[in-house]
């Protein structure tokens, strides 16, 4: 679609906790880049900005506030995993995370970020809003969204991870590092800090670092919390949260630390140029919209942008799931692929796979 050429679009996003969701609707702007597209509406940015995957924004024409059913049960969509596919993506894995570890091993990078995909043949049409209310039911504590465009397809993410964000009670803002990865028997076990490997507390040092610098650049009034653990079904992440103020809260004055902050060690890893010149090329397929970032900036409601994580590209007869793990110095290449296969649970879950 040329640049800058108009469609109609649809988002629907769930703020974590929260019991209702937000439906817009309205034209579909993909600028030349995400810091030229007009401000206000609903974003979403790409982890790289490509002609294939341009930074996108749905004006506010329509925004409506829905209540969640969450005793509604609507019977799961059918799917099966493609198994030569997930083969071809494993051979791919192994060779591109021999090729980063070297960069590890070397000191020339303090963390790299890889990701994979899943493949899954859907054997039924579905209802790609059943399957956000569905997320949504599944997990709480996460954004919820789905949007669907002309320009970038449809996609689905349920993810815990706050890019930028508004607290409505007091004004302040806030952001996250949010790294590290490990498994939980169930809902309500323990996880203290000791708990914690030293590979992952460094990965989730490198990412409060990287976050704690670049705030210097643009906020003001600058407050960094203790790293904690954060559950998030049957997977802990290391979190340390921020808040600060800015200068110009507009949603044209969004843009500027949204830009700084994205992307994150915690999606592509440090530093920062170079960490996203190796996943380009060493990940055998475009990452799209999968670690980009979506969200919400109006000046009639509290902005709020996440990074898209956990998440899948939903087309006709098919879905595809991405999935990403933060590699250091000391990583093994079968543990993170054991890590990929974990985030992918919460969007496998969706379904009812044969």
């Amino acid at each position: 679609m040329p640049e800058g050429e108009l469609s109609r679009g649809k988002a629907l996003f769930r703020l974590p906790a929260e019991t209702a969701y937000h439906r817009i609707e309205g034209t579909a702007t993909a600028g030349g880049d995400s810091a030229s597209l007009p401000a206000g509406g609903f974003f979403i940015v790409p982890f790289a900005e490509t002609a294939d995957a341009p930074a996108v924004r749905i004006e506010e024409e329509r925004h409506e506030v829905l209540p969640i059913d969450f005793e509604a049960n609507a019977p799961l969509p059918a799917a099966a995993l493609d198994a030569e596919f997930e083969a071809a993506q494993r051979t791919a894995y192994r060779a591109a995370f021999a090729a980063a570890h070297a960069r590890l091993a070397d000191g020339e990078l303090q963390k790299a970020v890889l990701s994979r995909r899943k493949r899954l043949r859907l054997e039924a049409d579905i209802i790609p809003e059943q399957l956000f209310l569905r997320a949504c039911a599944e997990n709480p504590d996460c954004y919820v969204a789905l949007w669907h465009t002309p320009q970038t397809g449809c996609w689905l993410t349920a993810t815990p991870e706050l890019l930028l964000g508004r607290d409505d009670a007091d004004g302040s803002w806030h952001t996250m590092a949010l790294a590290g990865t490990m498994g939980r028997s169930g809902l309500n076990t323990p996880v203290s800090l000791q708990d914690w490997s030293e590979k992952n507390r460094a990965e989730q040092a490198v990412v409060s670092n990287y976050i704690s610098q670049r705030l210097r650049l643009f906020a003001t009034d600058i407050r960094q919390g203790e790293a904690r653990t954060f559950g998030v079904g049957n997977i802990c992440h290391l979190r340390t949260d921020f808040s600060f103020a800015l200068p110009d809260p507009s949603p044209a004055g969004l843009l500027r630390p949204l830009h700084a902050l994205h992307p994150t060690p915690a999606v592509c890893g440090h530093p920062t140029d170079l960490a996203r010149r190796l996943i380009l090329s060493l990940e055998t397929t475009p990452r799209r919209y999968y670690s980009g970032f979506s969200g919400y900036a109006s000046d009639h409601a509290p902005a709020a942008f996440f990074v898209s994580l956990r998440c899948m590209n939903l087309r006709p007869t098919e879905t595809v799931l991405y999935a990403g793990g933060g590699l250091m110095a000391d990583s093994t290449e079968e543990d993170e692929w054991r890590e990929t296969e974990r985030k992918m649970q919460p969007m496998l879950r969706l379904f009812n796979l044969s």
